[in-house]
């Protein structure tokens, strides 16, 4: 399991040769139209106009002074590590309930 995950991680730069934007990160305009394309509706959701805004840990995927592959994989490596302690911490308080 551990290296089908880190295969996955060192493999997340391989969407940077694809072209247009990833499945899920469209802005408001690209949602608009993919919806009206897609004949599911005439405007994107109101609440997508005043959503969620943050400061993401790799924005864009980037690490200032890093190549962008290299981002992706740091990207995705922090995202494993971070469900991992998860999992870590639900499992050990399962244990500790028994």
């Amino acid at each position: 399991m551990y290296g089908l995950l880190a295969g996955l991680a060192i493999l997340s730069p391989l969407g940077l040769i694809a072209s247009g934007t990833a499945w899920g990160e469209w802005n408001k305009t690209e949602l608009q139209q993919r919806l009206q394309t897609a004949h599911l509706a005439t405007h994107a959701p109101s609440g997508i106009s005043h959503g969620l805004h943050f400061n993401a840990l790799f924005n864009n995927y980037t690490i200032r002074g890093v190549p962008l592959p290299i981002g992706y994989i740091l990207s995705a490596v922090t995202v494993l590590l971070i469900f991992f302690l998860f999992v870590r911490v639900i499992h050990y308080d399962q244990n500790k309930e028994s």
